[in-house]
């Protein structure tokens, strides 16, 4: 699944990879709730389900040149401003599909220097996640640390973190999730910022 929600050309634009490849992703149902409220904003946005873009594992070959929807989905990460990562949690991380993406378009097989400073770093970067458990809250993080380490990118800290019983009949009832998700779309539009406690007497 591939939806867009076009904007003027040089405008923010948000990619949404939903990583999960169950049929009945509740991951999925949390990016698509994003790609909404962001069209509602107006903001440009692109929802790609990896369930639509069946990739290779990494092995270490960076022969990603060879593979068309690992290219597809180079593109669409050069094109983002942001990027947020709709992701299940299995075993206390993200699922492998997630981590295998990374691998896979985050190398310097897949990029020049040139494309990398310009197309790659400096991204702003959101997290949707979907858990069987509260216990799992913690799990996103070193996902995160990788991409914050490797590509350089600005991490957004109030992700979403839902469980099962923020779900019914494949949507979400949980209001609390819904006005996290909106609040998450808040913090990475405005940007990177410091937050300074003030000065007290």
């Amino acid at each position: 699944m591939t939806s867009g929600i076009e904007a003027k050309a040089g405008d923010t634009h948000v990619l949404i990879l939903s990583t999960s490849l169950n049929p009945n992703s509740r991951s999925l149902v949390l990016a698509k709730e994003a790609h909404e409220h962001l069209g509602v904003r107006g903001v440009s946005s692109t929802l790609i389900s990896l369930r639509d873009y069946p990739l290779p594992f990494c092995d270490g070959s960076q022969a990603i040149s060879h593979e068309p929807n690992a290219w597809k989905l180079r593109e669409e990460v050069r094109k983002a401003t942001h990027v947020i990562f709709a992701l299940p949690i299995y075993n206390y991380g993200v699922n492998a599909a997630a981590k295998n993406l990374v691998e896979l378009l985050f190398n310097w097989g897949c990029w020049s220097q040139d494309e990398w400073d310009a197309h790659v770093m400096g991204k702003t970067a959101g997290f949707l996640v979907a858990a069987g458990a509260e216990h799992s809250h913690m799990a996103v993080l070193s996902f995160a640390n990788s991409l914050m380490m490797e590509c350089w990118w600005w991490i957004s800290p109030r992700f979403v973190y839902a469980t099962g019983k923020c779900f019914e009949n494949g949507r979400i009832k949980d209001e609390r999730t819904l006005f996290r998700i909106d609040r998450l779309l808040n913090d990475m539009l405005q940007g990177p910022r410091v937050i300074r406690a003030e000065a007290t007497a």
